[in-house]
């Protein structure tokens, strides 16, 4: 069945204006579908809230293209000359323009020509409006940037038409635009992951090479105590290289949507306590005091895997930074329905200018480690990422020369 559709001319008597209607008005066409859903019927989700600028020196004609536009859900603004024109766009930037050719105060043209060449208004969409028809007219219309150009009399569903074509070719825009504002961000950020992870993996890289070529060529020669200081010594470059290569691997898993969220309940306290256990000879080491103060019944809901790396990278850094014989603690607290974990040592601290941006990998926050050891900065930012991805928050508070306090937040199951 066809749907009703009615095209009626608008008889000047019943055109909703004190005014009398125009001769050139009387052959505009009102077309209206009668299967249309009622306004106040509609969700706001269907509501057309796309906000339109007619410009126009003939009040009538404004006021006409008013009702039809609000009947369609557009937010209509009006002006009546080309300067009210420019000043309404820069108070409040429409979607799209209807714009008369010709106007006092700036011509049409004028006016167009004036917001193309303003970046903030350049890609707002314009329709000219005129009763001239010749091509001079035209060409010179559409050279100033203007994205269409009918001639009056015209047809109502006709505008109606090409203004729904441009506002969908402006969104278009809009979104190809951010697309590649966030493809360019996120080509950024890879180009100073690699860069990063190139310039720290050297270390540990080299550090394997030279002790191994001590241990080959001396071995027979080597006390024991020098054996075994050189052998750790491997172990520990060789885990460093190892947590580069983990962090480098779940970021680009995360970048490339491959990584999958697999939540599930676990008890929080042993997987801190088998993180803990893997830096057992490190935290021997430096002689750290290290203590978990944490409730052994405590389950989370969250990816028991980002956990572990979240565990690992904070305790890793923690021990990094914390000078011998130094402290570290790890306690936890319920905050509603969240654990909010602490991971607090008694090292070098943060600068409070490095503090705001310490999660961002677009800018390096590295400090060497007591020891000489190298860090790239990726860990804190796969660390936030992961937090985030469990629904959870991540923040830091330090004291340079005092120490930094890590928290970050999980759901409980």
């Amino acid at each position: 069945m066809m749907p009703k559709t009615a095209s009626v001319a608008i008889p000047a008597n019943q055109f909703p204006l004190n005014k009398s209607i125009s001769n050139k008005m009387k052959s505009i066409l009102y077309t209206r579908d009668f299967n249309e859903k009622p306004h106040f019927l509609m969700d706001k989700g269907e509501l057309n809230q796309k906000r339109i600028l007619v410009v126009d020196d003939e009040e009538e004609i404004v006021e006409m293209l008013k009702i039809n536009l609000e009947r369609k859900n557009y937010r209509v603004s009006s002006a009546y000359n080309g300067k009210q024109a420019i000043d309404l766009v820069h108070q409040t930037p429409p979607d799209l323009i209807l714009l008369d050719f010709m106007l006092p105060a700036y011509s049409g043209p004028e006016v167009a020509d004036k917001l193309k060449t303003m970046p903030a208004t350049a890609d707002i969409p314009i329709i000219f409006l005129t009763a001239r028809s010749d091509n001079d007219s035209i060409i010179t219309g559409l050279k100033t940037g203007a994205a269409d150009y009918i001639t009056k009399p015209f047809n109502i569903s006709e505008l109606l038409v090409r203004i729904e074509t441009q506002l969908k070719l402006k969104d278009a825009l809009d979104k190809l635009k951010q697309t590649e504002n966030e493809l360019r961000i996120v080509n950024d950020i890879k180009d100073k992951f690699f860069t990063v992870f190139i310039h720290d993996i050297r270390q540990p890289i080299h550090s394997l090479n030279g002790f191994i070529r001590i241990l080959h060529d001396r071995y027979d020669r080597m006390e024991e105590e020098k054996r075994v200081s050189v052998v750790q010594t491997i172990k520990d470059s060789s885990m460093h290289l190892q947590n580069l290569i983990e962090n480098m691997l779940q970021w680009s898993q995360i970048q490339s949507g491959l990584f999958e969220w697999t939540p599930q309940s676990f008890n929080l306290w042993e997987l801190i306590a088998i993180s803990e256990n893997l830096f057992a000879e490190e935290i021997r080491q430096k002689g750290i005091n290290i203590t978990i103060d944490i409730d052994d019944s405590i389950h989370v809901y969250a990816d028991k895997s980002m956990v572990g790396s979240i565990i690992r990278n904070l305790l890793q850094n923690a021990i990094k930074y914390t000078p011998d014989k130094g402290f570290i603690q790890v306690c936890s607290q319920r905050i509603g329905k969240f654990e909010q974990i602490t991971i607090s040592d008694s090292g070098v601290g943060i600068r409070a200018e490095d503090l705001k941006e310490i999660f961002d990998l677009k800018q390096r926050h590295s400090t060497t480690g007591l020891h000489g050891e190298k860090g790239s900065g990726m860990g804190l930012a796969l660390c936030n990422e992961f937090v985030m991805i469990n629904g959870g928050e991540m923040s830091v508070e330090s004291t340079p020369g005092a120490g930094s306090d890590f928290r970050f937040t999980l759901p409980l199951a």
